[in-house]
């Protein structure tokens, strides 16, 4: 696995929910003296990237590398990408470097999580699978070079690095598209 340790820590209940790449753990406060306490919940299935951990309507959702599967925790953990797992080894690059660049994010607009990532072809991320947690319907498709917020992705060195115009952004806004296909 390309990341080891914590690789993602998210509050459900009164239950602090800390994920490793094989493992998750219930963090308890208990009280003196030992303040804390620490519980497996799930043993053989985690987060495997740091990026990919989103929380959407009291529920974790989560990629896990050691399957190359999409999972959802809400108090036990299920795996929900078996329908999508096909496509997504097919145009995922998996080596360490692109994989772990996976990221996720919730769409509540749509009621989707959306996890997008660098294709086969190319260097940019220019793929997306997205969850729609109220059908549990699956999507994919191709979208924009899109980066999160990751210090290694660009660093800035002046102000005007972080700001334009609109007339002097690459691509006008009504030719960024998103295609979607199910």
């Amino acid at each position: 696995l390309p990341i080891r340790g914590i690789t993602g820590i998210k509050k459900w209940g009164n239950v602090l929910v800390v994920y490793t790449p094989s493992a998750i753990l219930g963090v308890n406060y208990v009280g003196l003296p030992k303040v804390v306490q620490v519980n497996p919940l799930v043993e053989g299935v985690g987060n495997s990237l740091p990026w990919s951990l989103v929380t959407a309507q009291r529920r974790h959702y989560f990629f896990n590398l050691i399957d190359a599967n999409f999972y959802c925790f809400d108090g036990s953990v299920k795996p929900i990408g078996d329908s999508i797992k096909g496509w997504f080894l097919d145009y995922a690059s998996l080596t360490p470097a692109n994989i772990s660049m996976l990221w996720g994010y919730h769409d509540g607009a749509n009621n989707e999580v959306v996890w997008c990532f660098r294709g086969t072809s190319g260097t940019a991320h220019n793929k997306y699978v997205a969850f729609n947690y109220r059908t549990n319907e699956w999507g994919h498709g191709t979208c924009e070079d899109i980066h999160s917020f990751h210090p290694g992705l660009y660093m800035a060195k002046r102000i005007s690095d972080l700001s334009t115009t609109i007339a002097n952004t690459p691509t006008p806004i009504g030719e960024l598209s998103l295609t979607a296909t199910s």
